[in-house]
Formats: C-alpha cells, structure tokens, sequence
C-alpha cells in the first residue's frame, strides 16, 4: 500500500488492444497485467481504462 502522499502510481490501459489469453502465443494479455499488478509493491491508485467494445470486452 502506497502511504506516501507525495508519490502516484497510475495504471494506464488500453484494454481493447490487449488480447485474449490462448488468442496468440503473445505476451501481454489481460492475465499478464493483472498479474503484473499483483507483483508490484505498490497498488495503483488511479487505474484508468479506456477503447473497450462494450460490456462483452469487460
């Protein structure tokens, strides 16, 4: 937890440009970023999402 009110950790996500897991043998999905997330020391703050294609991509 971030306690320090002089430092912001911000997520910034293009979630529609983040593929599906098994879509390719890329990295990068969705899976990934949450992961990502949990591995840091610090949770964002502020996470904004943005170009999602409806409910169904949420």
């Amino acid at each position: 937890m971030n306690e320090n009110p002089g430092f912001l950790v911000v997520y910034n996500v293009n979630y529609e440009n983040l593929p599906n897991p098994g879509e390719n043998p890329c990295e990068g999905d969705w899976q990934d970023l949450i992961y990502y997330m949990k591995d840091q020391t610090y949770s964002p703050d502020v996470f904004i999402v943005h170009q999602m294609s409806g409910a169904g991509q949420a």
